[in-house]
């Protein structure tokens, strides 16, 4: 054997070994690239599914939330104001990234790693903007509930303090102005028990304790109104029997000088008349139905020439009489009395102003004393 023979020997086995050896590397090379695909593909999928759980997430969020979207800057307190801007603007960005896709290749077996780990990543950030999404929206509208909580119990205070103010005045005003105590002892007892308003966080509770202190407000101005028209009352009628009593001493003369209740039959019998010096007679110059004499018109004259002048009434109520007169010659006590005053006639039973012809006719028989207010429209006083 020849030296290249033995040298040529010695070459087989190493290139065999050389090609065993890279055979070997290739294999696991490919073992290697398998196994990093697959994990690859197995973060893709991952990334998938939760992208598209945040994506659901989202839209729930995103329904959730529309009634706080609504809730105006003028239910939140002051500092809060800002809150609606964040939420449109949290809204409209959330509304945004729901109409987007999710980065999804279904042909991503076919992909490089390293594309499928590119599409992996992006998938993760559309999960990650979906997640922190859902939170700010879910983070807002609580602060935007916690406020408009916060501000309607503000507003409820204040509506409790406002009462207790008016309530605290009205008690001082109505101090020794009511003829009952009741309604102001009923309005003190509401504004004790509503005394820690300031501490309470019960929105019911200072809702009701603000109607109640409202409604025994009214019975207080109610008991001051009543207090206030009683002396007037007694101003009035103390003022009217002080006129009463001037009146009918002023008249006295006119009063028995003008009365005569005398009538029988159909004959001119009724004739008021003057003090001898004028020498003043009346007769009846009209007559009214079977032969009657039409009084009404007889005694004017004698009315007008004042005092106080006295007749039968001849309407179908036998045993009436009127005595009338005028309220600027003598009279005028007749149309400031009241319900329940005495007069030299009787007690006052019933009065009418703006009285009519039919009112004596339609109120029975009796004895009715006549005036005039200074519009000229008739006063009717029924006695007895």
């Amino acid at each position: 054997m020849s030296n290249s023979e033995k040298q040529h020997t010695h070459i087989i086995p190493i290139l065999a070994g050389a090609t065993t050896a890279i055979l070997l590397m290739a294999a696991g090379t490919g073992t290697v690239y398998a196994a990093d695909f697959n994990e690859a593909q197995t973060q893709y999928e991952v990334a998938v599914q939760s992208a598209r759980q945040s994506h659901i997430n989202l839209a729930k969020q995103v329904k959730a939330v529309q009634k706080t979207d609504k809730i105006p800057a003028g239910q939140l307190l002051g500092k809060d104001h800002d809150l609606v801007s964040r939420m449109d603007s949290a809204m409209l960005g959330a509304k945004g990234q729901l109409k987007e896709n999710i980065a999804h290749n279904p042909d991503a077996g076919r992909m490089s790693i390293s594309q499928i780990r590119e599409l992996t990543e992006t998938i993760k950030n559309q999960d990650s903007a979906n997640i922190s999404s859902s939170s700010m929206l879910n983070r807002l509208d609580s602060y935007i509930k916690e406020s408009q909580h916060y501000k309607k119990l503000d507003d409820a205070r204040g509506k409790v303090k406002d009462s207790i103010g008016k309530a605290s005045q009205l008690l001082e005003t109505s101090k020794d102005n009511v003829d009952d105590e009741a309604p102001r002892q009923a309005l003190q007892k509401t504004m004790d028990a509503a005394k820690d308003w300031k501490k309470s966080t019960d929105l019911t509770w200072l809702k009701k304790q603000a109607d109640v202190i409202n409604s025994k407000i009214q019975p207080v101005k109610d008991a001051v109104s009543a207090h206030e028209q009683r002396l007037a009352q007694e101003a009035q009628a103390a003022a009217v029997q002080s006129s009463y009593q001037t009146s009918s001493t002023a008249n006295s003369l006119n009063a028995s000088t003008y009365t005569n209740p005398v009538y029988t039959g159909n004959a001119p019998a009724y004739q008021p008349t003057q003090p001898a010096d004028n020498g003043y007679t009346y007769t009846p110059s009209t007559t009214c139905g079977d032969g009657g004499w039409n009084l009404r018109a007889q005694c004017q004259a004698a009315i007008d020439q004042g005092g106080l002048v006295e007749m039968p009434i001849f309407d179908g109520l036998g045993g009436s009489r009127l005595i009338a007169g005028h309220n600027s010659t003598g009279a005028g006590w007749i149309g400031q009395l009241q319900q329940g005053q005495s007069t030299p006639y009787g007690t006052v039973q019933q009065v009418w102003h703006n009285a009519t012809p039919d009112t004596i006719n339609n109120s029975g028989i009796g004895t009715y004393l006549q005036t005039c207010d200074q519009n000229g429209n008739p006063i009717v006083v029924k006695v007895g």
